[in-house]
């Protein structure tokens, strides 16, 4: 059993509904790409009233860590 250590995001309300957004997305087999990711959590952090939030590659790049997701280039099939 791997012991997982919770990393809190500075911005945990949009990290909470964008991981929704993207397991309900999976479920439903809608192909879901970074792009898409962070424009969704940027409207979560607009309708939040969070005006901080900037979406960066950062921290996309630390929510998926988070929720450990890899994500195919539709393109190539290579792992971003």
């Amino acid at each position: 059993h791997k012991k997982v250590k919770i990393i809190h995001s500075e911005y945990e309300p949009i990290d909470i509904l964008t991981w929704k957004f993207y397991k309900a997305a999976r479920e439903r087999n809608i192909h879901v790409n970074g792009p898409i990711l962070k424009q969704k959590a940027l409207y979560f952090a607009r309708n939040l009233g969070i005006t901080t939030f900037k979406g960066s590659n950062g921290w996309f790049e630390r929510f998926k860590t988070r929720h450990e997701i890899k994500l195919k280039c539709a393109n190539d099939g290579s792992v971003l």
